[in-house]
């Protein structure tokens, strides 16, 4: 699955090797970040057969795309949010890294970290939050990692295409597993990009 990206490791590298050398190690999360937003590269494409050469169900290889992407889609912005933890929240580089939710929710703790963070990472976290996507991937993630989910089965004869659909859209309503695997695509996409171009312009 093709994802347009712009960055690659020697762009990002040329950014973080500027950092003193006591930061540079950190840059680590920021190369993890961006393999993994490219990881979404080798997934399968939308065109699924409706069997698969073993005689298994098409059903197989759409959740496996499901859990791919959002689960890759959440961790890239984790990645981002850990690397604010450490250079701005006192964590260190090897300790427990932080996550989006530590910097974005709504206890006394996330919020006291939020506002120490430098105003250019506050707006980043708050976009992060505030898309409709970003929900759709913690909708879509968070059960496909510890739950087994009601599925809602699609069947056309003698058609392929998504046959797996779930509430994971606004108030609910339906999505096929393509439109969900696009939704993380994008939703790494832009606010990863986002994320390296706040790092670029030394931002925070």
């Amino acid at each position: 699955m093709p994802t347009n990206w712009r960055w690659d490791f020697a762009t990002l590298a040329a950014v973080t090797n500027q950092w003193p050398p006591a930061e540079r190690p950190a840059g680590r999360f920021a190369s993890w970040a961006l393999w993994t937003v490219q990881s979404f590269d080798y997934l399968p494409g939308p065109d699924l057969p409706v069997e698969r050469a073993d005689g298994g169900g098409s059903e197989v290889l759409e959740l496996a795309r499901i859990r791919w992407a959002a689960a890759s889609a959440a961790t890239s912005i984790d990645l981002c949010a850990a690397l604010l933890g450490i250079r701005h929240l006192g964590l260190h580089v090897d300790g427990r890294a932080a996550a989006l939710t530590h910097l974005a929710g709504t206890d006394a703790k996330a919020r006291a970290n939020l506002a120490r963070l430098p105003n250019p990472a506050q707006s980043w976290v708050t976009s992060v939050q505030a898309d409709p996507g970003y929900h759709t991937v913690g909708l879509a993630r968070n059960p496909f990692t510890h739950s087994a989910l009601a599925r809602n089965v699609h069947v056309t004869i003698g058609k392929t295409g998504p046959r797996e659909y779930f509430a994971f859209g606004p108030n609910g309503t339906l999505m096929s597993s393509n439109e969900i695997v696009e939704t993380a695509c994008a939703v790494a996409r832009l606010h990863v990009s986002a994320f390296f171009n706040g790092l670029r312009q030394q931002l925070y």
